[in-house]
């Protein structure tokens, strides 16, 4: 669901492999942060409070929240996509399982939220910011693009977190060496100088500098 509301047409059957464990009869988080990178998308984690919540689905983001429905010495683990809610009836909107529209009490809600440790994320497009999510969170999720070669999504993503969050060195790094492995060398020079303005000295950034120098004939 949240897949093909960032624009990619996915059928649950496609994720099996990624994401379904026979033995378990479900999916770890791990699993559900890593597989959105596998469609150019970025799985970013959610601040585990209400209001983080609520921001998110005021401005339009599907949040995908894990919920205990059992107890916590007998869970019943269960993924659902928050995205609406009601405040004037105490109520929030989730698509669970096949029920296209479960309404929910707030209090209770964040019962069974709470037993799964407030675990919850959000999949956007690379270079999307939504609010309520830490710098850490958002270039945790880009790393993971970098890492399966990803590298325009990835820097797309390191680029836009650069300019949301300016004081961030690893965001300009990440973004010079997607670059890099583009063999854009020109931009990856320009990226890790805005790194090194921020980090100055920093022995990794003067390397891969020189790296993207020494590429350019220099």
């Amino acid at each position: 669901m949240v897949l093909n509301q960032a624009g990619k047409p996915v059928l649950p059957d496609e994720l099996v492999p990624f994401v379904y464990l026979p033995g378990r009869e479900g999916s770890l988080q791990a699993d559900m942060l890593a597989t959105p990178a596998r469609f150019d998308l970025l799985a970013v984690r959610v601040e585990p409070t209400m209001p983080a919540l609520f921001e998110l689905l005021s401005s339009g983001f599907p949040v995908v929240v894990l919920q205990n429905l059992g107890l916590e010495s007998l869970p019943v683990w269960h993924y659902a996509v928050a995205y609406g809610y009601d405040f004037e009836r105490h109520d929030i909107y989730l698509r669970s399982g096949t029920e296209r529209s479960l309404i929910l009490n707030l209090r209770r809600f964040e019962k069974t939220w709470a037993r799964a440790g407030n675990w919850a994320m959000i999949v956007v497009r690379p270079g999307d910011i939504p609010p309520s999510i830490s710098a850490q969170d958002y270039l945790q999720a880009a790393t993971v693009l970098e890492r399966l070669q990803r590298y325009e999504g990835a820097r797309q993503a390191y680029l836009a977190a650069g300019r949301y969050w300016p004081d961030y060195p690893l965001a300009w790094a990440g973004a010079g060496n997607s670059a890099y492995a583009q063999g854009d060398f020109s931009a990856a020079e320009a990226a890790y100088r805005q790194a090194l303005a921020r980090a100055p000295g920093d022995p990794l950034l003067m390397n891969n500098l020189a790296m993207a120098l020494g590429e350019q004939g220099c």
